[in-house]
């Protein structure tokens, strides 16, 4: 199956810059490590020749001295070449073919429909994908070596049995990729630079014991630190280079693996689990974040995979996705709404975008059979006992002990409640993601007596959505395009489809700007009428919130000053200063003292604080306002000083969250006028 595919232009050329840096690397090194041989003998002859020709202290602490800096810089470059020897991680839990026979026969059967060998090792991970890796990282770079598969315990909850086998056969598309080697040797390269980088401690405390012995040989041992600095600069531009040939070649790979899946399965069967996977891994992240709201009360699940299904759905009844054989089946469009009409290539991805994968799975044009077979975990007959495995592990991982189980009802409606308090009304559609809501233009707006009575279900429609996010978009593409500019690893880009160079960057800012222009007008009409129907709809409530709204966006901006002359006022704390410096700078701090304060006392009195900060928090915050500050005798004192930057992000954070939750009470005093029909809207 795989000699039917052929590799594309772009994959032989990632190819070949990256096996170009890759010898580049392994040069260097081989250099670095005769070097460091060369040097320890050269230490050594020198230690022999200045003791033949003077016998002293002087001469033995040289000598001394030259030789340890040279055994260091041999030791420690054969250290970093021992780092590449470090063992590959199996994680997930092993499964074997006795236990699951229907499973294996799949996988089996897949591998040899693809032409590639089986797996070494499956191991069954936590996860919502499938990946595979080398058993042997050292031996995958000299000789062909077994590989091992993993598979998601999600995975195989969201899929049928053919969309799994289409997964599985992407995986064993990059089985038969020869550049998996590649990614053997950059992974090496990486642990060898990240050695030489980020693990000097380890030669700084051989130089500090040394040091304990006697400083002088310890000065001349610190030669091996420079030696190492020498070299480092090129190693960290080689890997550069030499990673971003890696992530090309990474992407290029997945394409060519998702071409042979489709061979095996079609088009719609690879499209469909790719689109559900990036909305149940975007719906487990909300579970996750669920519980990691709920670490104080030590709430858990002994199944969270159960709420993932409860979540799920409930994205689908909201959303009205299609449901067929148990499993949603969203559109692109739905999941995936975007305005902006710049399309750029994440170079700093493994992965290529979504939209690019998919656009390459069609280009094969080969169709797939109707897909009538049951979701997957009918393949592992215990499943139950690894979710709750894996959930375990989850809560372990939080730190939450497990004390207080909640039942899925329970979880479904904290879960609810939480999900409407952090979201404005649906009525809204979303609008105020794109736009604010502005206090001062609603309350000052002057209301147009003979104007016609505005229809909130048409104002607030998907359409005007779409007419505020297209604006957005305008702003946004055209600060990534300046952006672009200085990018140097970025040559070229798409535009509404069409490919662009960075030489016509101008040119295309130009352009993008008068479409913005040509589009504001009738932005401008819709913002009228939104202050329009605000202003004509006003009540008591309405009125009391917008003016607390006003204060709230009154405190940010102070507190933003604040946070910015904070910032200028105490950059003598990051150096060391004169003391008399020191001192003048805590003065400041007591003047803002002033101010913060207030504030700290004014939000500490918000109905739901305790939802957003805990009794410690509250507690220390109380203190923080009751005692007096010293912040510095003949030292720093750390706590007055975290004090006061903690209640500093305090204000920060909670005139945020007010000003939210007062934007979405002040949205729902005019819900009712939705329900109503504009006849019943006209009358009033």
């Amino acid at each position: 199956m795989p000699s039917t595919i052929k590799l594309s232009e772009n994959y032989k050329s990632a190819q070949k810059k990256s096996i170009v840096w890759i010898i580049l690397f392994i040069i260097t090194f081989i250099i670095s490590l005769l070097l460091s041989v060369s040097i320890f003998l050269a230490s050594l002859y020198l230690g022999y020749f200045l003791l033949s020709e003077a016998f002293n202290t002087g001469t033995i602490i040289l000598s001394v001295g030259a030789c340890v800096m040279g055994g260091m810089i041999m030791f420690f470059n054969f250290k970093y070449l021992l780092s590449i020897f470090k063992k590959t991680e199996e994680n997930g839990i092993q499964i074997y073919e006795e236990d699951y026979p229907e499973l294996f026969k799949l996988i089996k059967d897949t591998a040899d429909e693809v032409g590639t060998k089986h797996p070494k090792k499956v191991f069954l991970i936590p996860d919502i994908n499938a990946s595979v890796y080398y058993s042997n990282h050292i031996q995958s770079l000299l000789f062909p070596t077994a590989k091992n598969l993993n598979i998601g315990i999600g995975l195989v909850r969201m899929t049928t049995i053919n969309e799994l086998k289409g997964v599985l056969a992407h995986e064993f598309g990059h089985f038969s990729q020869k550049s998996m080697t590649i990614g053997s040797y950059t992974a090496n390269a990486y642990y060898v630079i990240d050695e030489i980088v980020n693990n000097k401690e380890s030669m700084v405390d051989v130089i500090n014991t040394i040091a304990d012995f006697n400083g002088f040989i310890a000065i001349i041992s610190r030669g091996a630190l420079l030696y190492n600095k020498l070299f480092e600069k090129v190693y960290v531009y080689i890997f550069e280079k030499l990673d971003l040939q890696r992530l090309a070649l990474s992407r290029e790979m997945e394409y060519h693996a998702d071409q042979i899946a489709t061979n095996v399965v079609g088009i719609d069967v690879m499209i469909k689990p790719m689109l559900r996977m990036d909305l149940y891994i975007a719906e487990l992240n909300k579970v996750s974040r669920f519980y990691a709201s709920k670490q104080e009360e030590k709430k858990f699940s002994k199944n969270y995979y159960r709420n993932l299904d409860q979540v799920i759905n409930l994205y689908v009844a909201n959303n009205k996705i299609k449901v067929k054989n148990g499993l949603p089946q969203p559109e692109f469009e739905q999941l995936n709404k975007v305005y902006s009409k710049l399309e750029l290539e994440n170079i700093y991805s493994t992965h290529p975008e979504l939209k690019a994968s998919i656009e390459n799975i069609k280009n094969t044009k080969i169709e797939s059979e109707i897909d009538n077979s049951p979701i997957a975990k009918v393949l592992i007959n215990d499943i139950v006992k690894f979710e709750e495995n894996f959930s375990f592990n989850f809560f372990f991982d939080l730190d939450i002990t497990r004390k207080n189980e909640i039942s899925d009802e329970e979880f479904l409606t904290e879960f609810k409640l939480e999900n409407s308090n952090s979201n404005y009304p649906k009525e809204y559609h979303n609008l105020y993601s794109y736009t604010f809501l502005d206090y001062k233009e609603i309350l000052d707006c002057k209301i147009i007596n003979d104007v016609e009575v505005i229809n909130p279900n048409e104002l607030f429609s998907e359409a005007t959505t779409d007419l505020y996010a297209n604006l957005f978009a305008y702003r946004d593409d055209i600060q990534s395009l300046n952006f672009i500019k200085f990018n140097k690893n970025i040559k070229s880009f798409k535009y509404d489809g069409e490919t662009y160079h960075t030489k016509d960057i101008d040119e295309l800012i130009e352009k993008i700007t008068n479409e913005h222009d040509n589009f504001q007008p009738s932005v401008n009409i819709i913002d009228e009428k939104i202050k329009q129907f605000y202003s004509q709809n006003l009540t008591e409530e309405s009125i009391k919130l917008a003016e607390i709204g006003l204060e709230l966006n009154n405190d940010i901006t102070k507190i933003q000053d604040l946070k910015t002359k904070i910032d200028e006022k105490t950059q003598f704390l990051f150096v060391n200063s004169h003391e008399k410096i020191i001192k003048e700078g805590i003065q400041n701090l007591h003047s803002f003292n002033d101010e913060i304060k207030p504030l700290v006392t004014k939000y500490l009195d918000f109905d739901n604080l305790s939802q957003y900060v805990n009794k410690d928090g509250i507690n220390s915050f109380k203190n923080y306002v009751e005692d007096e500050q010293i912040f510095y005798t003949n030292q720093y004192l750390d706590y007055d000083l975290r004090s006061f930057f903690e209640s500093l992000n305090f204000i920060d954070e909670m005139s945020q969250i007010i000003l939210f939750e007062n934007k979405k009470q002040f949205l729902y005093t005019y819900l009712s006028l939705f329900n109503k029909t504009p006849e019943v809207l006209i009358a009033n």
